[in-house]
């Protein structure tokens, strides 16, 4: 949903407009599933093995009153990175007045990454009316991420090299439950409810 104006309802800061988005719920009154997969190939680590699934689930019982929408995902990625990093110094002028620099510090950076999300999303909304409805969503996600930092480091004004090396595990979970309800009282009054 987008508003390009903002309406007496909304958040005075939002100047260019708001977008709002929306769930997705069960259109059809027969059962519906969907699934896609995607599969890939990463050329920095020469590997397959990147992939993608997603699932949907969903029917409208009851004169198309009563819907129930069940979502799931799942994705591998490989997010491994070489990076160079330097740092310069100016040093002086050469004959001709150009400025002349000198490496400080050069890193050579190799980041291994393996990263797994995965989620689930519950949608059951009911209409009372076409002006008059109640939703209800339960979504959880993870992602979990492993991780391999490895450095070389050359300080080359104290003639020094450096090696080191970071394993990281993270993982971050999200949980999320909302009840949100819209009803038209009168011809010119809405009621907007949400608790999450």
């Amino acid at each position: 949903e987008l508003s390009k104006a903002i309406t007496p309802d909304q958040d005075a800061d939002a100047t260019g407009g708001i977008i709002n988005f929306t769930v997705k719920k069960a259109s059809k009154a027969d059962w519906k599933a969907s699934f896609s997969g995607q599969y890939g190939y990463n050329s920095h680590q020469n590997e397959i093995g990147q992939y993608k699934l997603t699932s949907n689930l969903g029917k409208r019982f009851f004169n198309n009153k009563l819907g129930l929408l069940i979502s799931g995902n799942f994705q591998k990625a490989d997010r491994s990175s070489d990076a160079f990093e330097a740092s310069l110094r100016f040093t002086e002028l050469d004959e001709n007045g150009n400025p002349a620099y000198a490496y400080d510090d050069i890193s050579l950076n190799d980041r291994l990454e393996k990263r797994y999300r995965y989620g689930g999303s519950l949608v059951v909304d009911y209409n009372f009316s076409q002006n008059s409805f109640i939703e209800y969503y339960s979504v959880f996600g993870q992602v979990d991420r492993f991780e391999t930092r490895r450095r070389q480091r050359y300080q080359v004004e104290d003639s020094r090299q450096t090696y080191d090396i970071n394993i990281l595990e993270n993982n971050i979970s999200l949980y999320a439950n909302i009840l949100n309800g819209q009803h038209q009282i009168f011809k010119d009054w809405e009621l907007t409810c949400r608790i999450s």
